[in-house]
């Protein structure tokens, strides 16, 4: 894929054929990642993910000689935990097609998860905010 000059870049594809089984962002060579989503119903964390990830990456190439300016251990926490509720909401929206009966404590799941993200990628933008 290529990202026409671009320090990096994310690409979205619908998940049919041969793209349902990839796993939901992939990193890529070359800067680039793929976010694999359902076209009628877009997952707007896995967007923000998706952005966010590329611009610590950007972030990091911009500040390579001073590390220090920028907590890259903190960063690194707080994508892994989003990346946890990353994979706990994708297994929640699968959990809604197959447990009808169960679809009051799954809205609960549901929102306690997107609380987490909201304040987990609320910090990493005030951390990426401070450079």
């Amino acid at each position: 894929m290529q990202t026409r000059g671009a320090q990096a870049g994310i690409f979205f594809v619908n998940r049919e054929g041969k793209n349902a089984k990839w796993a939901p962002f992939q990193p890529l060579p070359g800067n680039c990642y793929v976010v694999v989503v359902d076209k009628d119903n877009i997952d707007p964390f896995m967007v923000r993910n998706a952005i966010l990830h590329a611009r610590l990456l950007l972030l990091r190439t911009l500040v390579s000689q001073n590390t220090d300016d920028v907590d890259l251990e903190r960063l690194k926490h707080l994508f892994d935990q989003a990346e946890i509720d990353l994979q706990s909401m994708a297994s929640l929206k699968r959990s809604h097609t197959e447990i009808e009966t169960g679809l009051k404590n799954a809205r609960s799941w549901a929102k306690q998860i997107d609380d987490n993200l909201t304040a987990r990628f609320k910090e990493i933008e005030e951390v990426l905010a401070e450079k």
